[in-house]
């Protein structure tokens, strides 16, 4: 969908220009850790609204406008996206969307990032000091985004 791969495009552009500060030379620590938590909540808002997207366009392809109308109103402020409520969503829909997700390959791997990606995500929404580095976070987005691509492919 367009609206997800522009979303995904500009959080891929943050994680390159964080990506060549850390190449440079000198750079603050402190502001390098205060934009990181700043990715973690867009990634985290990245998943939350794909996932309320990916749904959406599954209802105007297949539903009537009631259901449409339903979906939207109830899924538009989806939020703290941990797997075993994407897993309960989708399984509400059909519950051969809820196989095929935890079937995917690595899924185990990406139910950890996808779930430490919310709980991190949470704890700074709290004001809790966290422990995140690029590292881990870029492997949080990642994992986010092999799990977004396989929401849509079962969506669509």
């Amino acid at each position: 969908m367009k609206e997800i791969d522009s979303r995904q495009r500009r959080i891929d552009n943050l994680f390159k220009k964080v990506t060549v500060i850390l190449k440079g030379d000198s750079y603050d620590i402190e502001l390098i850790a205060e934009f990181t938590k700043y990715l973690c909540v867009l990634v985290s808002g990245h998943l939350e609204k794909s996932i309320y997207m990916c749904l959406l366009a599954y209802s105007s392809n297949h539903g009537s406008i009631e259901v449409r109308n339903y979906i939207d109103s109830n899924l538009k402020n989806f939020t703290n996206a941990r797997t075993g409520k994407i897993e309960s969503l989708l399984e509400q829909f059909n519950r051969e969307w809820k196989s095929n997700l935890v079937e995917m390959r690595d899924y185990e791997e990406i139910k950890g990032s996808v779930n430490s990606l919310i709980t991190v995500r949470h704890a700074i929404a709290h004001g809790n000091t966290i422990d995140l580095s690029m590292v881990s976070l870029t492997k949080y987005y990642d994992d986010t985004k092999k799990l977004i691509r396989k929401i849509f492919e079962i969506t669509t």
